[in-house]
């Protein structure tokens, strides 16, 4: 915003210097970006205002600045124009869209002669940077940068009259006066005669009813718009004006008439109007200021100093704020040139402004040593992420929004806590249109991008959060989850290595080294008819911990793997681990505990069971653990086998004890009775063979 010097002490009583004005604004928050020196004494500052500030977009608004921080007052005065009668010459004002259109008023103006304008008009508005045309537009102009009101002009003559009408025009079309045919689409406002559209409502005026030369009756619009309309409207024709760079950021609804009142008075000292105009307001929806509560102690506590209450209330009268005083709160009223004052921390911030930060203590910000581990959770997380690295995976960091096509493709049933999905009220596409409720979709998804860029072999890991959806009156449910994805050749990084294919026994592997890296106890695995319908049935696995799913574990059914578009060799498959961080972390921790190194050798023993296919190795360890059987140090499966001569439906478990005291070399004698105890039980508690 550039304004003259002389300009401005024609509204406010105020002699500083320009650097000191210059200075003196900028810390009240109107930062100057430059001052040009003019001849007489005059000078073009250039100030630069905030997008919350529209009331300084103005001669008037920088003079009320300048008037709150220096106790002057400002000299500008107007009163308000009466209205028409029917009896005259009406042009009736019809407002269809109230809620974009709060007020609307007009001036009809008679036996206007258009000219140019006077030097001094024209150099006050060059140096604004506004180019003249003639004297009608060039005092709307002039009174737009004066009072912040934009105005246009209609040839009266050449609308089809007589009445204005305010309203949406969807399909229609208007060409404006850059000479572009616009077409007014949704709820875009526009100004229309009795007929049709004759202007873009706070953007640009229409060709057909502009002033020229042969003008003789003017109407003179002013209005006060919504600003969030003009916004849309600005942004959906790609047009920016001055007017729309106002209305979008909100006018005065009080200054309508007056700035009427002043642009009639302006073209009456140009000589271009002999007489008064007729004046016709429509204000359908009446601006209703909000009352704000300062309260003195949240003011003082947030300056870091106490204010006196008088000089507060001297601040804020200044600034055209009406108090009601209580005990310790100021009802206050913001003005209506100030539709940036809502709350009670806006208030805070112009008292702040106005008495001027310099005068605001400077204390250096306590830095205080906190001793206090960070979360758990998060601890636990970034070390389950370098570990899954350590690994050989690749982290996967995906969206947390996705498509419902990703989510349907796993097949999942009516009633699956995953299908209750968190829709985006403004999604910028619809393949991000939801909150994803799995992970695995978007391993998937990373997949098939591999996938189609040739490369097959992946291993990738995603830890995250997924979200449920409880209704529209509550929050979604959030949970942090981790899932493994395997697909391709085992080894990768040589040609020496074998290119065998993964299988699920691969993602077995990271489970149980995840169960190991976090010392969890009760953690299981358990094969059950029932399965996520995203798996090829038999070959998945549920992970419990303490009777409660948790995750699972499968390769990745054809039909799932077709809704994904991924391609891969018959023979192989896409192997996925999906586990809940959070059960994880709520699983029983062993705490780490020293053990000296054994200072006495181990014996081991091996043992050869022939059991059903049912039977589960996680069973065999479980029922072993219970049995406490002296010196018994780790069991391990070490051979595990099916065909001839093992009848089918069993299978053949090698197992190895190992034994070892912590005080003395055992013997034989030591171990054989309870070594043969133990295999005794194992066949009679499985009803299983020994296989010679």
């Amino acid at each position: 915003m550039k304004i003259l010097t002389s300009w401005l002490k024609e509204f406010v009583d105020c002699n500083a210097p320009v650097t000191k004005l210059a200075h003196d604004l900028t810390m009240a928050g109107l930062e100057v970006e430059g001052i040009e020196q003019l001849g007489d004494g005059d000078a073009v500052i250039e100030v630069s205002i905030t997008p919350n500030r529209p009331d300084c977009l103005s001669v008037l608004g920088i003079a009320r600045d300048v008037s709150a921080i220096y106790s002057c007052p400002v000299l500008y005065q107007m009163d308000l124009p009466p209205l028409s009668s029917a009896s005259d010459f009406a042009v009736p004002i019809h407002i269809e869209a109230p809620a974009l259109c709060p007020r609307y008023a007009a001036a009809s103006l008679s036996g206007v002669t258009i000219a140019s304008s006077p030097d001094w008009l024209v150099k006050r508005l060059a140096a604004c940077g506004v180019r003249s045309i003639n004297n009608v537009v060039d005092a709307t102009n002039y009174v737009m940068l004066e009072l912040g009101q934009p105005l246009h002009a209609f040839d009266l003559e050449r609308l089809n009259g007589p009445g204005i009408v305010v309203r949406t025009a969807p399909g229609e079309r208007l060409t404006t006066l850059d000479g572009k045919e616009r077409v007014f689409e949704g709820d875009m406002l526009a100004i229309c005669d009795m007929k049709c559209p004759v202007a873009v409502a706070g953007v640009m005026g229409g060709a057909d009813s502009e002033v020229t030369d042969r003008t003789r009756n003017v109407l003179l619009e002013a209005a006060f718009f919504n600003p969030d309309s003009i916004r849309r409207t600005s942004r959906m024709l790609r047009l920016s004006t001055e007017a729309s760079y106002r209305f979008e950021r909100g006018v005065d609804p009080e200054l309508p008439l007056i700035a009427l009142k002043r642009t009639v008075e302006l073209l009456q000292q140009l000589g271009a109007l002999k007489q008064d105009a007729l004046y016709f307001d429509n204000y359908a929806v009446r601006h209703e200021p909000p009352v704000i509560h300062l309260r003195t102690e949240r003011l003082a506590r947030l300056l870091g100093l106490s204010i006196p209450l008088e000089e507060v209330v001297a601040i804020l009268a200044r600034l055209g704020v009406k108090i009601q005083e209580s005990t310790g709160i100021l009802m206050c009223i913001p003005p209506s040139f100030r539709p940036d004052l809502k709350e009670e921390i806006d208030l805070v911030e112009d008292v702040a402004r106005i008495y001027s930060y310099d005068r605001l203590g400077t204390d250096m910000p306590r830095a205080v040593i906190a001793g206090q581990q960070p979360e758990s959770r998060w601890e636990q997380e970034i070390k389950l992420k370098n570990f899954l690295v350590s690994q050989g995976l690749t982290e996967c960091i995906s969206y947390s929004f996705c498509s419902p096509e990703e989510i349907s493709g796993l097949f999942l049933a009516n009633g699956d806590t995953r299908t209750s999905l968190v829709r985006l009220q403004n999604p910028l596409t619809e393949e991000l249109s939801v909150m994803r409720t799995s992970l695995v979709p978007c391993l998937l998804s990373a997949l098939a991008r591999n996938n189609a860029r040739g490369v097959n072999d992946v291993k990738l890991f995603e830890l995250g959060r997924v979200f449920y959806a409880q209704g529209r009156s509550m929050l979604p449910v959030e949970e942090r989850r981790c899932a493994v994805l395997f697909a391709g050749s085992r080894y990768t990084s040589s040609w020496a290595w074998s290119k065998d294919g993964v299988d699920l026994f691969d993602v077995k592997g990271i489970f149980e080294n995840i169960v190991e890296f976090m010392r969890l106890e009760g953690v299981s695995l358990n094969a059950s008819s029932r399965q996520e319908p995203f798996y090829l049935p038999g070959s998945s696995a549920w992970i419990v911990v303490d009777d409660r799913q948790i995750g699972s574990m499968g390769c990745i059914a054809p039909a799932v793997l077709e809704r994904f578009d991924i391609r891969i060799d018959s023979k192989a498959g896409v192997f996925v681990l999906d586990i809940s961080f959070d059960g994880l972390c709520e699983a029983r921790k062993t705490r780490p505990v020293f053990k000296a190194l054994p200072k006495y050798p181990a014996i081991s023993r091996d043992a050869a069971i022939i059991v059903t296919d049912e039977i589960s190795w996680a069973a065999v360890q479980e029922f072993i653990a219970s049995q406490n059987i002296t010196y018994l140090e780790n069991v391990t499966l070490f051979d595990l086998y099916t065909g001839k001569p093992i009848p089918k439906g069993y299978k053949s478990m090698g197992l190895r004890m190992v034994y070892r005291s912590m005080e003395r070399t055992l013997t034989e004698e030591d171990i054989a009775k309870g070594h043969q105890g133990l295999v005794d039980s194992l066949i009679q508690h499985f009803q299983a063979q020994l296989r010679a």
